[in-house]
Formats: C-alpha cells, structure tokens, sequence
C-alpha cells in the first residue's frame, strides 16, 4: 500500500465520519423539534381545559346566581 492509497482511504474514513455526524446532528435537531411541538400541543391542550373549566365555573356561578334571584 503506498502512501497515496493510505491518504486517500483515511480521507474517505474522515469524510465518512463526518457524514455521520450531520446525520446524527439531524436526527438529534428533528427530535428537539418535535419535543417543542409536542411541548407546545400540551400546552394549547392544557389551556383549553383551564379555559372550558372557567367556563364551566362561570356558568355553575350563573345557575347559582339565578338559582338565588327564583328564590327570592
């Protein structure tokens, strides 16, 4: 094997691994990006659950307050 031929296999090698690399670095950037948009649903979910509970609220404070007019 003569120098060249090593040259060039080391220099496949590196690219190789550096092609692997940004397909790790990818990988890794796809699963951040679907962390925060999972992030993201959760907290759209979580706020329309606190929002229908305040309504539900409201409208339980509504009944009472109607509730409280028949009475008297």
């Amino acid at each position: 094997m003569d120098i060249l031929q090593l040259l060039n296999y080391l220099f496949q090698t590196k690219q190789i691994l550096n092609q692997h690399k940004r397909i790790n670095m990818h990988l890794y950037m796809l699963q951040v990006k679907m962390d925060i948009l999972q992030l993201w649903k959760f907290s759209l979910k979580t706020k329309r659950i606190l929002n229908h509970k305040h309504m539900i609220i409201k409208h339980h404070y509504i009944l009472q307050d109607n509730m409280d007019i028949l009475w008297l």
